[in-house]
C-alpha cells in the first residue's frame, strides 16, 4: 500500500501553506539581558515539520520557552509526532501569532512576510524584536494535537479552536510493486521446502480520491490523546460530529471542561509576563513614557515653553515691553522737569 498523509480538512480562515518555525524574542528595550522568548509555529503541518522542530530543539539546551502556535492543521501524524516531543520536554502551548516589530534588523522586504515573523529558513530563523498577538490567531484540525501536548495550554477568550472529522486528502501517491515467485519441493505429497524470490518490480503512480479516515486511524489518535491525559473519547466524538465541509468551533465550556484543551484563558502578553511593557508602549511606533533617568536628564522648561510661545514671539514681546517702559520713563522725566521749572505762585491776600 502507498504511504498517504492523513489530514484534517481545511475549512477555516486562510493560513500560510507551509509551517514556519522560529525563535522570537520580546521587542522591549528594557528587558535585556533577560528578554522573554518563545517558539513560533505558524502555518500548516507537513512531513518536514517534525524535522524543523528537532533542529530547533538541538539548539535550546535546557531552555523551555513556550510554544506560540496559529495553524489550520495539516498532516495529523506530523502534528502528533511534534506533540510527543513537546510533551516529553515539558513545553507550554499558547494560541497566538508572532509579529515582527519595526526595530527588527530583518524587516519586511528582507525575507520576512509583512505582518508576521520568520524568514522561511525553518528552525534556524531568529526574530529579535517581536511581540505576540491574538490578531487572526486560531487553532484548527491537526493543530489541536500540538495544543493537547502543552503542559499548560493557554487559549485567550475569543480565540477559536476547532475540531473536524479526519480524512485522507485527494492525492497522487507513488507505489512500488514487487513481483514474487515461490517454488515448492514436495516429498510423498507433502511440502518439505519452499523458496520465494523477487522476479520483477516497478514503480506506479496511483491517484487516491479524498475519503474518510479508517477506524484504525482514530485508534491511533485515541492512543495519542490518552498519552496526553485528555478525554480521548469526548474529543473524537466532537471530531466526528463535524462534517468535512464544516468545522466545529469549540465553546469555552467545551475547551475547558469537555475536552480540557485549555487549562487557562491567559493572553499571550500575560502568559509571557509582558503586561507592564505592553502598557508602556513597546509595540512598533508606540510612544513610550520617559524613564526616571530620562526625566532626570531633561532640563527644566524655559519661559517660552511655559508661555507656549516661540522664541521669535518672545523677543518681539520683550522689545515692545521695553519700548513701552522707556516711553513711560521719559514721560515721567518731562513731568518732573515741568514741575521743577514752574515759577513760584504768589500768595493771595484776603481783604
Amino acid at each position: 500500500m502507498p504511504e498517504t498523509a492523513l489530514s484534517l480538512p481545511n475549512r477555516h480562515p486562510p493560513a500560510p501553506p507551509a509551517m514556519k518555525i522560529f525563535m522570537a524574542h520580546s521587542g522591549s528595550l528594557d528587558c535585556l539581558p533577560n528578554c522573554a522568548e518563545w517558539i513560533s509555529f505558524e502555518g500548516m503541518f507537513d512531513k518536514s515539520t517534525p524535522g524543523q522542530f528537532r533542529d530547533l530543539l538541538a539548539g535550546l539546551g535546557t531552555r523551555r520557552p513556550p510554544i506560540l502556535i496559529s495553524s489550520g492543521g495539516g498532516d495529523v501524524d506530523a502534528a502528533m509526532e511534534i506533540g510527543r516531543l513537546a510533551r516529553a520536554k515539558g513545553f507550554d502551548v499558547v494560541i497566538a501569532r508572532t509579529e515582527a516589530l519595526a526595530a527588527d534588523p530583518n524587516p519586511p522586504g528582507a525575507g520576512i512576510p509583512a505582518g508576521s515573523a520568520g524568514d522561511g529558513n525553518g528552525a534556524r530563523a531568529i526574530v529579535d524584536y517581536a511581540r505576540p498577538t491574538l490578531k487572526s490567531a486560531f487553532c484548527a484540525s491537526a493543530c489541536t494535537f500540538l495544543l493537547a501536548a502543552g503542559k499548560r495550554r493557554a487559549v485567550a477568550p475569543g480565540v477559536r479552536v476547532g475540531l473536524h472529522e479526519m480524512l485522507v486528502p485527494e492525492q497522487d501517491a507513488d507505489q512500488h510493486i514487487k513481483y514474487f515467485q515461490t517454488h515448492y519441493w514436495t516429498k510423498n505429497g507433502r511440502v518439505v521446502s519452499k523458496e520465494t524470490r523477487v522476479v520483477g518490480e516497478r514503480d506506479l503512480k496511483r491517484h487516491i480520491n479524498r475519503h474518510n479516515a479508517h477506524a484504525a486511524d482514530y485508534v491511533r489518535v485515541r492512543r495519542y490523546l490518552a498519552e496526553m491525559q485528555l478525554p480521548a473519547d469526548e474529543i473524537i466524538k466532537l471530531m466526528k460530529t463535524a462534517s468535512p465541509e464544516n468545522i466545529s468551533w469549540l465553546s469555552r465550556s467545551e475547551l475547558e471542561q469537555t475536552t480540557r484543551l485549555a487549562t487557562e484563558g491567559s493572553t499571550p502578553v500575560a502568559f509571557l509576563g509582558l503586561e507592564r511593557k505592553a502598557l508602556e508602549g513597546v509595540s512598533a511606533g508606540a510612544v513610550q513614557a520617559p524613564s526616571d533617568q530620562a526625566r532626570a536628564r531633561r532640563p527644566e522648561p524655559g519661559v517660552a515653553e511655559r508661555l507656549g510661545l516661540s522664541y521669535g514671539a518672545l523677543v518681539a514681546l520683550a522689545t515692545v515691553t521695553l519700548a513701552f517702559c522707556v516711553a513711560i520713563f521719559r514721560s515721567l522725566l518731562r513731568l518732573r522737569r515741568s514741575v521743577m521749572n514752574a515759577p513760584p505762585r504768589e500768595p493771595k491776600l484776603g481783604g
